[in-house]
């Protein structure tokens, strides 16, 4: 339950940074928002791993919003444009299954239908897995 609270506590961290930050739309690097008033973003979780896990990702109020599933799980969510930045991240629910250890779990983040971040985590010999928090500015 700790781990789960230390997670949380440090996705919020992150996400309430990329959500205070704003872009110059003349740095690029950056995908362009979709036109209009909202961005559509669709998070996806796929893998081998058969474990559930916790998922922690930015809620449509810019907040933190979390998930106990298991693998696939998808999730679209339309923001506003003053949200700047999201992001996901999350780890196995314990006790985790020996039997997931070398399995792997891609999170991908879609913006406007377009993959625009991804990461693969593989779970470690007791099958735990910490997925490092992918954010995305928009």
């Amino acid at each position: 339950m700790k781990k789960n609270s230390l997670m949380i506590s440090l996705l919020a961290i992150i996400i309430l940074a990329l959500a205070s930050c704003k872009k110059d739309s003349t740095s690029g690097g950056t995908t362009p928002p979709p036109s209009g008033n909202k961005r559509v973003v669709k998070y996806e979780v796929t893998g081998t791993y058969s474990n559930k896990l916790l998922l922690v990702f930015t809620a449509v109020n810019a907040g933190l919003d979390n998930v106990t599933t298991t693998l696939p799980w998808t999730k679209e969510i339309t923001y506003n444009t003053n949200v700047a930045g999201i992001g996901i991240g999350g780890n196995s629910v314990i006790p985790a299954n020996a039997a997931d250890a070398g399995k792997t779990i891609t999170i991908k983040i879609y913006s406007g239908g377009t993959v625009v971040k991804t990461s693969t985590s593989t779970a470690d010999a007791n099958g735990i897995v910490n997925l490092s928090t992918l954010p995305f500015v928009f």
